[in-house]
């Protein structure tokens, strides 16, 4: 083992990684990495290491490359933009399917309580005017279907 893949392991064994993980990156067997970890005491589970971690919010999540944080503001998590978008790539956020409040039309979104597919369905629904609230009711009398009728609308009439 080299002292390159020693260093490596060290600095992601503080990062959280875990023994599978560490091995396929320093390319040794899961054994060896863990053997080396306990003998100099980083042994056990990953993430109570983490928590005691005098690297931890020191080093960039993605590569362990040191971080300087700034005086104000909140702490860095990577080290440059570019790592930041890797990470993002390889850990892509969960999708919620919803249906527009507004026009009923499904959509995805990262967020768990979004309303509205766009920010004009939901500026139709918050100020919808009088004429065309007449001109649903008119339409509604007819017996005809209205497209874009906003929820609450549908809900008085039910």
């Amino acid at each position: 083992m080299t002292e390159e893949q020693r260093e490596l392991i060290v600095k992601m064994r503080h990062l959280g990684y875990g023994y599978r993980r560490i091995a396929d990156k320093v390319e040794l067997s899961r054994d060896i990495v863990r053997n080396y970890c306990k003998k100099i005491g980083l042994d056990g589970r990953a993430d109570d290491i983490l928590k005691s971690s005098k690297y931890e919010g020191n080093v960039c999540i993605r590569c362990g490359a040191p971080l300087v944080h700034p005086p104000t503001g909140r702490k860095r998590k990577y080290c440059s933009l570019s790592c930041k978008r890797k990470w993002e790539a390889q850990h892509p956020k969960k999708e919620y399917a919803h249906q527009c409040k507004m026009c009923g039309k499904s959509f995805k979104s990262t967020t768990k309580n979004q309303k509205y597919c766009s920010h004009d369905c939901y500026i139709e629904d918050r100020f919808y005017k009088n004429e065309q609230m007449a001109y649903l009711i008119e339409q509604l009398k007819k017996g005809e279907k209205v497209e874009k009728t906003p929820q609450w609308i549908k809900d008085l009439l039910e």
